[in-house]
């Protein structure tokens, strides 16, 4: 069955209800992707957080607590009232997958409440793109916003000191979205961003307009 993206506002508490339920509920997963060392098979899930102001997801899991900070995305595999697993794609871009041994009931995000992400606005997404480049003041780039399976992928071609370069990473759309209206994360990408085309020339005139 498809996937349902969670909206980022809605993470902490989904996140909530869903251990709220896990305190009650004996449930087992099957952890793939994860850093889990000495352990296999069939796991005690015990909960699962999202602190925003860390940015960090927290997993509960056999009895140990596993930290991936600055997740980009969290998706559920849910039908009806029910959670069949959950998958998070961490800051690296690598997914991390629970998959449920038997189903949750009344754990599966609500549409009504609008806890599901809607697809992103192509022409926000090019504005939010073509800000944060200009914020780093590169001599001059291109940009192409590629859609793919495992998540989308933006590729930047900027001037160097001698030549020209792709560089080629994933980003997460709903965080891009909300780069346009919220300076945090608008800032936090700028910071990302700036490593990942540190070896794209700087416009001599301007530099980097974040002042860095």
């Amino acid at each position: 069955m498809p996937l349902t993206q969670l909206r980022r506002t809605h993470w902490r508490p989904y996140l909530e209800r869903l251990s709220r339920v896990l305190g009650t509920e004996r449930a087992q997963v099957e952890a793939t992707g994860l850093a889990l060392p000495d352990v296999s098979g069939w796991l005690a899930l015990e909960g699962v957080s999202y602190d925003a102001e860390s940015d960090t997801l927290s997993l509960r899991i056999a009895g140990g607590e596993l930290r991936l900070p600055g997740p980009r995305r969290i998706d559920v595999d849910a039908e009806d009232e029910w959670l069949h697993g959950i998958e998070i794609v961490d800051a690296q871009g690598d997914r991390h997958v629970l998959r449920l041994r038997a189903p949750l009931r009344g754990t599966a995000p609500s549409r009504a409440a609008d806890a599901v992400e809607p697809p992103p606005d192509p022409a926000a997404l090019r504005t939010a793109i073509q800000r944060i480049l200009d914020d780093l003041g590169l001599r001059a780039f291109l940009f192409t916003h590629e859609a793919k399976d495992d998540g989308p992928v933006l590729h930047v071609e900027c001037a160097t000191d001698g030549d020209w370069q792709t560089v080629s990473f994933p980003v997460d759309d709903a965080e891009l979205v909300a780069s346009l209206r919220d300076p945090a994360v608008r800032e936090r990408l700028r910071a990302a961003w700036r490593e990942r085309l540190r070896d794209c020339a700087r416009d001599s005139t301007s530099g980097d307009r974040t002042g860095r």
